[in-house]
C-alpha cells in the first residue's frame, strides 16, 4: 500500500486541487495530511474530504516533524509499504508520481530529481534563486557524495524498511526544518540503501507563500561541515 504525505501551514489555495490531483494520478493511494494548525484553515478544509487523513499538530512544528508524524501513522496505523513525500504548493507535479512509485519497485529511495537529464528548475526564477539552488546541490554533492545530483529535492518515494530504520535516529531537533532532507538522504546512502532518482520538471508556486528561509541555508550547512569534522 502506498500513502502519499503532505506536510501543510496556509496551503488552503493549493490543498484541496492537489489532493484532487493525487487521487488522479495516483488512484487508491492513502493521503494523509499533516497540518501545523494552519491560520488559514487549511486543516479545516481538509477534513471535509473524508478520504483524507488528517493529523493535525497543535502548533508549527517543522517540516522534519510533520514528515516523521505522517511516515509514523502510515506505517503503524495504515501498514503501508511506500511513502510518498510531495510538496502542498504544486512544485512537485502529481502526474510524477506513477514514475516514483514505478521507481520504487526496484529501489529503496527513490527522489524526484531536477539536476538529471530530463529534470529541470523553473526558467523564470531569478538568478539568485537559480544559483542558491544549484551552487548548493553542487556544494552538498562535493561534501556528500557525487552519485546523487539532487541531496535537497523533497519529491520522494521511500520504502518501509528505510524509515523503520533511519525515523527514531532523525527525530532530533536538528532534522525537524528543511535539513531532514539531507540527512534522512544521507543516512540512507551511509547504510547501503538503493537509491535512485529520476526527473521531475520542479514549479514555482503560483499561491501562496513560500516557507523557506535562512533556517535551511544555516542548518543544512552546519549540519554538513558536522558531518566532515567526523562529529555527526
Amino acid at each position: 500500500m502506498i500513502a502519499v504525505i503532505i506536510p501543510t501551514y496556509n496551503e488552503r489555495e493549493n490543498i484541496m486541487p492537489l489532493i484532487i490531483s493525487i487521487e488522479k494520478n495516483l488512484p487508491g493511494a492513502e493521503i494523509i495530511v499533516v497540518d501545523d494548525n494552519s491560520p488559514d484553515g487549511t486543516g479545516e478544509l481538509v477534513k471535509k474530504n473524508r478520504k483524507v487523513r488528517l493529523i493535525t499538530n497543535p502548533e508549527k512544528t517543522g517540516l522534519g516533524r510533520a514528515y516523521l508524524k505522517g511516515m509514523d501513522y502510515a506505517v503503524k496505523k495504515l501498514k503501508a509499504d511506500v511513502l510518498i513525500e510531495i510538496d502542498a504548493d504544486f512544485s512537485h507535479d502529481p502526474k510524477d508520481l506513477p514514475a516514483l512509485v514505478k521507481m520504487a519497485e526496484e529501489y529503496d529511495l527513490v527522489l524526484g530529481s531536477r539536476y538529471i537529464k530530463g529534470g529541470s528548475i523553473p526558467k523564470k526564477w531569478p538568478f539568485y534563486r537559480k544559483f542558491l539552488s544549484a551552487a548548493g546541490n553542487s556544494f552538498i554533492r562535493f561534501m556528500l557524495g557525487r552519485k546523487i545530483r539532487d541531496w535537497s529535492t523533497g519529491y520522494r518515494a521511500i520504502r518501509k524498511k528505510v524509515y523503520l530504520d533511519i525515523g527514531n535516529e532523525i527525530n532530533q531537533d536538528m532534522f525537524y526544518g528543511y535539513t531532514f532532507q539531507i540527512g534522512f538522504l544521507y543516512k540512507a546512502m551511509k547504510r547501503g540503501y538503493k537509491i535512485a532518482e529520476v526527473p521531475i520538471h520542479f514549479r514555482d508556486r503560483t499561491k501562496g507563500k513560500s516557507k523557506l528561509g535562512m533556517e535551511y541555508l544555516l542548518n543544512t550547512f552546519i549540519y554538513i561541515i558536522k558531518i566532515k569534522l567526523g562529529m555527526k
